[in-house]
């Protein structure tokens, strides 16, 4: 992989006409702009850049913009900034499900999830309503824990919050049960799928090798 360093971001701003001459251009910078600086950010853990830009965008006034926000809170977790990406979160006036989310795939992504699991349960409690991505990611962190009285308790909300059809929420769950080894309800929610595609390919490979395993074929 090629060393991150400052002269390769220097060059990327530059060819994106956000500096000239080595100074930053503040002027008619939109949303999108900033964004995708956000994106080369924590795409090359280039952290201090990151919170370069994040004074840029307090000083332009787009620091309330939620969606601007949210990539934010992805570039400061991505680059290992847990603490920013929370302060991030907590200074907004109006939390939404894609902050939510964000935050929780940061906390997963940096290992911490107790703390993924309390701000599930918070934003709950909150009266928020949750979507698809928000349980998938709850579902992956189930699987990495063998967590799976948890994992169980988010089936049954899936089910009842009329999720479970959707792709990325019926794979989550059957990764999960295939990492807990639970195979009768990994085999039972298999069955059940209504469209068996290459998505789930990977689960049907490690679910036949666990079924394998306790048949005593290897």
């Amino acid at each position: 992989m090629p060393e991150r360093t400052s002269t390769s971001v220097s060059t990327y701003l530059c060819e994106t006409g956000t500096r000239e001459n080595g100074d930053y251009v503040r002027n008619d910078l939109d949303i999108s702009h900033l964004i995708s600086i956000l994106k080369y950010c924590d795409g090359e853990g280039c952290l201090e850049f990151g919170r370069t830009y994040h004074g840029l965008i307090a000083k332009t006034g787009l620091d309330g913009d939620e969606f601007v926000n949210t990539n934010l809170i992805d570039m400061y977790a991505k680059c290992g900034d847990i603490n920013s990406a929370v302060m991030v979160f907590n200074q907004m006036p109006r939390l939404n499900v894609a902050l939510c989310n964000c935050l929780i795939s940061g906390y997963a992504n940096c290992g911490l999830f107790q703390e993924a699991f309390r701000l599930f349960m918070n934003y709950e409690s909150w009266g928020n309503k949750l979507n698809s991505y928000t349980y998938s990611f709850m579902l992956a962190i189930c699987g990495i824990l063998s967590a799976i009285e948890e994992g169980k308790q988010l089936h049954a909300q899936v089910v009842k919050m009329e999720y479970l059809s959707e792709t990325i929420v019926s794979n989550a769950l059957l990764t999960m049960y295939c990492k807990c080894e639970v195979l009768a309800d990994a085999k039972s929610l298999f069955e059940w799928l209504p469209q068996r595609n290459i998505v789930y390919s990977q689960n049907i490979l490690l679910l036949l090798l666990l079924l394998l395993r306790y048949s005593g074929v290897f």
